[in-house]
């Protein structure tokens, strides 16, 4: 880049008076906007549960979208601990089992088998009770 050429120019606009509008108008190719559409960037502020973690982030960030899904530590912390068991998702005196963000159903000696324990089991001499696929927590021991 030549600066001295540069300069000169830039002398030449500041004589003509023309220095501020052509420093207040930028041109399209030297400011892009990261954004899609006509969103714009903005500092957005929040907390999130951190990717593949067990606990919340917080912070301030530049963005397109807003990367926060809750205002606060504590919004974060109540969904990142929050009890899928409470109240019992298991039907027919299931217990409820707790892993991470999910549950299980455990139907064992209830009489009734599924996800939420809603499926009553076979009666004694049926034809699915001679199956493989017969359910494992309709076997009753003892």
């Amino acid at each position: 880049m030549n600066t001295m050429g540069s300069t000169w120019t830039f002398a030449v606009l500041l004589l003509l008076g023309t220095v501020c509008l052509g420093l207040a108008a930028p041109r399209e190719n030297d400011t892009k906007n990261p954004c899609k559409g006509d969103q714009e960037e903005k500092v957005w502020k929040g907390c999130r549960v951190a990717e593949g973690r067990k606990y919340c982030e917080c912070g301030k960030v530049t963005a397109c979208e807003n990367p926060y899904k809750f205002k606060s530590d504590r919004e974060c912390m109540k969904d990142l601990f929050s009890d899928v068991c409470n109240p019992n998702p298991c039907k027919n005196g299931g217990r409820c089992s707790q892993k991470g963000k999910q549950y299980a159903c455990l139907c064992s000696n209830t009489g009734f088998y599924g996800r939420r324990c809603h499926k009553a089991c076979p009666e004694p001499g049926s034809i699915l009770m001679m199956s493989p696929r017969f359910p494992v927590d309709c076997i009753h021991v003892g």
